[in-house]
C-alpha cells in the first residue's frame, strides 16, 4: 500500500541533498521599464477585431503562480518515489508538505500578498502549496499593475476579453505566471454524436458490452470499485436523474456526488459530456463513488483553479480523469500554470487522465499537426480511441473482442508528438526516438460511426445512442484503474510508470490488445498510423480486464 502518513519532507530533503543544494530564494528583480522595451502581444490580442477597451470596472479574476523553491529537485523526488529500494518509494506528498518544501520562498510569498492588497486587489484563495494566488480586481486595477490594458474584441461568433500585451512584471512578481488576463481560448469537451449510427434496432454499446469485450466481468466477483472515488473534472453537472436512471438500468450501485469550485453554483451539463464522464465511469465501476467536480465556466481560468482545488484540496483522491482539453498551440499562458499543477498532483500521488481528444493529429483543427493538452503532459495518462469488433453481436448484445483497429470515422484518435515537452523517462524504450512526449499512452473503444451504433447514455431524460469520442475512453480507463486500487487497498503506484513497465515485458500481449491497423489522418492531415507494441494512434493499446488487473 502506498504511504501517505507522517512528515516526509525532511526525509526528502535528506534524500535529495547529497545531489542538490538547496534553491536561491525566488528572484527580485528590480523595476521593469516599459517605455522602451518591445511590447510582446497578449495570446489572443491579435483575433477577431477591436471592440473597445474593457470598462474599467469590470471584475477580472486572476490565477497568479509564483516561482516555487527547489524545483530542480522535483523530478529526483518523482524518480525517488518510483524506485523500489528508495527510502521514498510509494511515500507522497501531502500538498502542505509539498507546500512547506516546495512552494514560495516565504517572504516573497508575504510581499506579494501585501503588493497585491495594496494595488486594490482581493485575495480569493491561497493555494496549500504556498505558490498559487487566486485574486480578483476592476479591470483597470489590473490593467495598470501588470501595464497591460484590457480589450473587448470580438470574433464573429463571441466577444471576449484580451490583454493587449504580456504583462510586465512588477518586481515582487518575477517569474510568476499568470493566468485570466484573457477570455478567448478555452478548452472544450472531446466527444461526437452521430445520431444515424443506429442501425437495425441496435442500441449501441452499454456496460455489460465493454465489460464481457474487455474482460471486466471476472474482475467484479472481487472488486467494483467500492471504497473508491474517481473524480470527473468537468463543467457542469450531470443530472442526478439520469445517473440513477442509467445505473439502476444496469444494476450499477455506483455514488454520484458532486463538488462546486469557486463561488457561483455550476450549471447543468448542457452538452452531454459530464453525463458522459460519470456514466461510463459507473459502467466500468459499478461500485465506485463519482465526485463530478465543476467551476461556474469553461474559461481557461476556471479550468486552473478546479485543477488547483483538486490538487490542494483534494489530493487524498487518487484518481482524476478529464475529458476536455485544447491543442497545446492554443492553451497559452495557461499550460505553465496547469503543468506545475500535474507535476504536484504526481508527487501527491493523485493519478490523472485525459482524453486525447477526437481530431486524429490535427488538434488545432488548423491543418498542421499538434497534440491535445492536457493529455501531452508527462504527469497524465493520455487515452486514446478505437473502433472495436466484438466476437458476437447477438440480439444487440456485444460479447468477446474479436479485433480492434484505430478510430478514424467522424473523428479521430488523438496522437502525435508534444512540441512543448521532451519524452519522459518512462517512454524511452517504447517510443519513436523523437526526443518529444508522445501520445496517447493507451486506448478504448470510442468509436461513434460503425454498425454497432456508438454508446448508450441516458441524457435528458432520454435514452440515447450514436455517442462516441475520447471521453467515453478516459474516463472508462479511470473507472478501471479503481478496480485495481480496490483490490490493492485503496491506492495504485503511478500508472504511467507501471504500464509502461508491463508493456515492456513479455507477457504484453496477454494484457494489452495491441492495435496494429489504422491511421489517425483526419480532415486531410497525414496522421501516425498503428504498429504492433506503442504507437502515437493508439498508445499501448486497451486494456485485457483481468490479466492487466492481476498484473498491476
Amino acid at each position: 500500500m502506498n504511504a501517505r502518513h507522517g512528515l516526509i519532507i525532511p526525509l526528502v530533503a535528506a534524500s535529495l541533498a547529497a545531489d542538490f543544494s538547496p534553491a536561491s530564494a525566488s528572484p527580485h528583480a528590480g523595476a521593469i521599464s516599459t517605455l522602451w522595451a518591445p511590447r510582446v502581444p497578449g495570446p489572443a490580442a491579435d483575433v477577431g477585431r477591436y471592440a473597445g477597451p474593457m470598462p474599467g470596472n469590470a471584475s477580472v479574476a486572476l490565477y497568479i503562480a509564483l516561482p516555487g523553491r527547489h524545483q530542480a529537485e522535483i523530478a529526483s523526488l518523482i524518480d525517488a518515489q518510483n524506485t523500489p529500494g528508495s527510502p521514498l518509494y510509494h511515500r507522497y506528498l501531502t500538498p502542505a508538505e509539498y507546500g512547506s518544501y516546495f512552494g514560495a520562498e516565504p517572504a516573497a510569498l508575504a510581499r506579494a500578498l501585501a503588493s497585491l492588497r495594496a494595488h486594490g486587489f482581493a485575495i480569493d484563495r491561497l493555494a496549500a502549496n504556498r505558490r498559487d494566488v487566486e485574486v480578483h480586481a476592476p479591470a483597470s486595477v489590473v490593467s495598470a499593475f501588470f501595464n497591460a490594458p484590457l480589450d473587448i474584441r470580438s470574433d464573429g461568433t463571441r466577444t471576449f476579453y484580451a490583454a493587449r500585451y504580456e504583462p510586465a512584471l512588477p518586481p515582487d512578481f518575477a517569474g510568476a505566471a499568470i493566468g485570466g488576463l484573457e477570455s478567448y481560448h478555452r478548452f472544450h469537451p472531446h466527444h461526437r454524436f452521430n445520431p444515424a449510427a443506429q442501425i437495425g434496432g441496435q442500441r449501441g454499446w452499454a456496460p455489460p458490452d465493454i465489460q464481457s469485450t474487455y474482460s471486466l466481468t471476472p474482475i467484479y466477483a472481487s472488486a467494483t470499485g467500492a471504497g473508491i472515488t474517481v473524480i470527473d473534472a468537468t463543467v457542469g453537472f450531470a443530472r442526478a436523474s439520469d445517473f440513477t436512471t442509467f445505473t439502476g438500468e444496469f444494476g450499477s450501485s455506483a455514488t454520484l456526488i458532486s463538488t462546486a469550485v469557486g463561488s457561483k453554483k455550476p450549471p447543468l451539463d448542457n452538452n452531454g459530456e459530464t453525463t458522459i464522464d460519470v456514466e461510463w465511469i459507473s459502467g466500468v465501476a459499478p461500485g465506485a463513488t463519482i465526485d463530478q467536480v465543476s467551476p461556474a465556466n469553461a474559461s481557461n481560468k476556471d479550468f486552473d483553479s478546479m485543477y488547483s482545488y483538486i490538487v490542494n484540496d483534494m489530493s487524498t483522491v487518487h484518481i482524476v480523469t478529464t475529458s476536455w482539453g485544447d491543442c497545446e498551440q492554443d492553451v497559452g499562458n495557461d499550460l505553465n500554470l496547469d503543468e506545475s499543477l500535474f507535476q504536484q498532483a504526481y508527487t501527491e500521488g493523485q493519478w490523472w487522465l485525459a482524453a486525447a481528444g477526437d481530431d486524429g493529429a490535427d488538434d488545432c483543427a488548423d491543418g498542421k499537426k499538434s497534440v491535445d493538452f492536457p493529455g501531452s503532459s508527462p504527469y497524465v495518462v493520455s487515452v486514446g480511441g478505437t473502433e472495436v469488433t466484438p466476437q458476437s453481436t447477438s440480439g444487440g448484445n456485444y460479447t468477446g473482442w474479436k479485433k480492434e483497429v484505430t478510430w478514424d470515422k467522424g473523428g479521430a484518435s488523438g496522437g502525435g508528438a508534444s512540441i512543448e515537452f521532451s519524452k519522459p523517462n518512462f517512454q524511452t524504450a517504447l517510443t519513436p526516438k523523437d526526443g518529444a512526449r508522445d501520445v496517447p499512452d493507451v486506448a478504448l473503444m470510442a468509436d461513434d460511426y460503425d454498425v454497432n451504433g456508438g454508446y448508450l447514455i441516458y441524457y435528458r431524460g432520454d435514452w440515447q445512442s450514436g455517442w462516441g469520442g475520447t471521453s467515453f475512453a478516459s474516463p472508462m480507463w479511470a473507472g478501471f484503474f479503481s478496480l485495481i486500487a480496490q483490490a490493492q487497498g485503496g491506492t495504485i503506484p503511478s500508472p504511467l510508470v507501471t504500464l509502461y513497465q508491463l508493456g515492456g515485458t513479455t507477457s504484453y500481449g496477454s494484457l494489452f490488445h495491441d492495435i496494429t491497423k489504422g491511421c489517425n489522418t483526419y480532415r486531410n492531415v497525414q496522421g501516425y498510423c498503428a504498429a504492433k507494441g506503442y504507437d502515437q494512434t493508439t498508445g499501448l493499446g486497451s486494456f485485457i480486464g483481468s490479466s492487466l488487473e492481476a498484473a498491476y
